[in-house]
């Protein structure tokens, strides 16, 4: 363990924790120890693991395993189109799970994969991308993006619906989700039609953020604990690909963006539509007030709120029929 490791565990048992602005490009974040993160998985599990075996178990799902640059991903399909023609304007979705991109709990994300393909006919694939601190940034977003291209270029083996792709995250998936876009505005070999988040975060961790409310599920603390097993240097955060409202010159979809009242990172979400609205995309933005970090998914006991998780999936179903819609204007149909 190096001197700095040793002062930054110091400082965390203190409660005197640095912010990361303060560190100097090209240290490493906090402290950087794999173990520390295998542990937390494992207190995790203990929490959450039987509802993810149980969800797992109900997975109505076809599994699929892509070979990538940085190893394989699995994928799991929701709303299989075989015996019907690929080339229908329904969107094909991505969803990437939530966990500080450090957690893989895409099993959380079943119910919504789930019901999302039944109310839209879409497929909807979730997506159980790679996490650090094995993957640090940038592999779980170059290797996601690899994920979609290989998708798209095999709908019809995969039975795929084939309308426009969209892209969709909560919390550190929906950071993932506005990092795909902003690398296909560099690329010409991906389009995606639309994007869609639940409580990201999309400005530097490092950024010190409002504390809206002392119970969040996810604190300052937490986030730069998260920081240091996801990014190797303070420069990385700073990079717009991990920080998407710092992304200039991007070329960004229809968006559909919700943020929790009480979440530490509500912020975040209404600067960013703000941004799109701006720049003159259409976005749909809406803040739950009263709501928590987390508050669309069962699991979470404590932050679970089902009037509003159900009205986030009424808009999101909502949002990719205005998607499919607009692709059937744009090839020259009536809509």
């Amino acid at each position: 363990m190096t001197e700095y490791e040793i002062e930054y565990r110091i400082r965390i048992v203190s409660g005197n924790v640095p912010t990361l602005s303060r560190m100097v490009e090209g240290v490493p974040l906090m402290f950087d120890s794999s173990n520390d993160a295998i542990t937390y998985r494992v207190n995790k599990d203990k929490q959450l693991g039987a509802i993810k075996r149980r969800l797992a178990e109900g997975n109505e799902a076809r599994r699929f395993v892509i070979q990538t640059s940085a190893g394989e991903i699995a994928v799991y399909r929701y709303g299989a189109v075989e015996g019907r023609s690929c080339d229908q304007a329904l969107p094909l979705v991505f969803n990437f799970h939530g966990g500080g991109y450090v957690l893989q709990d895409w099993e959380l994300d079943i119910p919504f994969c789930r019901d999302l393909s039944r109310s839209t006919g879409s497929t909807v694939l979730n997506v159980d991308y790679l996490v650090g601190p094995e993957h640090k940034f940038p592999v779980p977003q170059h290797s996601a993006l690899e994920v979609i291209k290989y998708c798209d270029a095999h709908r019809s083996e995969m039975g795929l619906t084939g309308g426009p792709i969209i892209v969709c995250g909560h919390s550190a998936g929906g950071n993932l989700a506005a990092a795909l876009c902003v690398l296909a505005s560099r690329s010409d070999e991906v389009s995606i039609g639309g994007l869609i988040m639940n409580y990201p975060p999309l400005a530097p961790l490092s950024v010190q953020r409002p504390s809206v409310n002392t119970g969040s599920a996810l604190s300052q603390t937490r986030m730069q604990q998260y920081a240091s097993w996801a990014y190797a240097t303070e420069a990385d955060m700073l990079d717009p690909v991990a920080s998407p409202l710092l992304a200039t010159d991007v070329v960004w979809p229809p968006a559909l963006v919700h943020a929790a009242s009480l979440d530490t990172l509500c912020e975040d979400s209404r600067r960013f539509a703000a941004m799109l609205d701006e720049a003159g995309v259409a976005v749909d933005y809406k803040c739950y007030e009263g709501c928590h970090h987390g508050f669309t998914h069962e699991a979470f006991a404590r932050e679970y709120d089902p009037c509003a998780s159900k009205d986030v999936l009424m808009r999101t179903a909502a949002f990719v029929r205005r998607v499919a819609t607009a692709a059937v204007v744009d090839e020259g149909g009536v809509a």
